[in-house]
């Protein structure tokens, strides 16, 4: 039998300083629990940026972030041409390009970042209106965000701004219109 789905609350989420110590991210959860920023095999964050500048180094980890909101961003990685960011469109990049972020003003990004030896993952942004059912979970793991909206499961319901960690097989639909972000996990074998 597979473990209920576990919800967390945003009381539950952790704040802490970037790894490069130029501002500080949410952690909504991380595997291990209690990891360190140093080492982990996955992450799920939303950062706080307040303006231009260089993101953390992550040797050996796959990064995704989705721009939330907020006044246009642009990412160079190792020193190619930027790239525009959409609202609520994924950005895959690797750990460990020197990633820098032009910015002016203030903007919020949802960040996944998994240890590459260790997890492969996908992220899916998704929009449902009430009663429409999540497709089907692949992998070892899923987590959902709940941007707006409302998701219910057989075993949890998952409200705005709630984080759900559950078996990859577990079926959600949404009770509203709803936005999630869906990341599903795949362990890979080390």
């Amino acid at each position: 039998m597979t473990p209920p789905p576990r919800v967390i609350a945003p009381h539950e989420y952790r704040t802490m300083p970037w790894k490069n110590g130029l501002g500080a991210t949410t952690e909504l959860c991380v595997e291990p629990p209690g990891a360190t920023v140093e080492r982990f095999d996955w992450r799920l964050s939303i950062a706080e940026l307040r303006g231009p500048g260089p993101f953390s180094t992550f040797v050996g980890y796959d990064r995704v972030i989705v721009q939330l909101d907020g006044a246009p961003m642009a990412l160079t990685h190792d020193g190619a041409s930027a790239v525009a960011l959409r609202l609520r469109v994924p950005h895959a990049f690797r750990g460990e390009a020197a990633t820098a972020c032009d910015l002016d003003g203030l903007a919020h990004d949802f960040n996944l970042m998994v240890r590459r030896a260790a997890v492969r993952a996908s992220l899916d942004v998704r929009t449902l209106r009430a009663g429409d059912a999540l497709p089907d979970g692949e992998g070892h793991a899923r987590v959902i965000y709940v941007l707006h909206g409302a998701i219910e499961g057989p075993r949890a319901r998952v409200d705005a701004h709630h984080t759900v960690c559950c078996a990859a097989d577990e079926a959600w639909r949404a009770l509203d219109d709803t936005s999630v972000i869906d990341v599903q996990l795949h362990r890979r074998a080390e």
